[in-house]
């Protein structure tokens, strides 16, 4: 793409965020995880308790984790670590709600 199309698309889509008020924002490379509401508090939960409902298929004596066990699974995983407060504490966590300074930029 040439350099003065490149220009167009770009600011085409500056207009388009500034009439539908869209506010964009720039964030330092290799940082934008730690901005993430899920990845700071829903997916860790998530994992453990996937974990755990596989650990709980051993016990019971399967020797393998194939698809078809995937839902049955998930299902409980998910109703565990889906929870509003994971979700409210990732928003927390990541310092984006409350918005907190000192929190988002203290691991960037």
């Amino acid at each position: 793409m040439s350099r003065a199309r490149t220009w167009t698309k770009y600011w085409q889509i500056l207009e388009y965020c500034f009439e539908s008020n869209i506010l964009l924002c720039r964030i330092p490379s290799h940082t934008s995880h730690k901005l993430q509401p899920c990845d700071t508090g829903v997916f860790g939960p998530l994992k453990a308790a996937y974990r755990d409902e596989v650990e709980r298929l051993y016990r019971v004596g399967a020797n393998t984790v194939g698809k078809e066990h995937f839902t049955s699974l998930y299902s409980p995983t998910r109703e565990k670590a889906l929870t509003s407060r994971n979700i409210k504490a990732g928003w927390i966590k990541a310092g984006l709600f409350p918005f907190n300074t000192d929190r988002v930029l203290r691991d960037i």
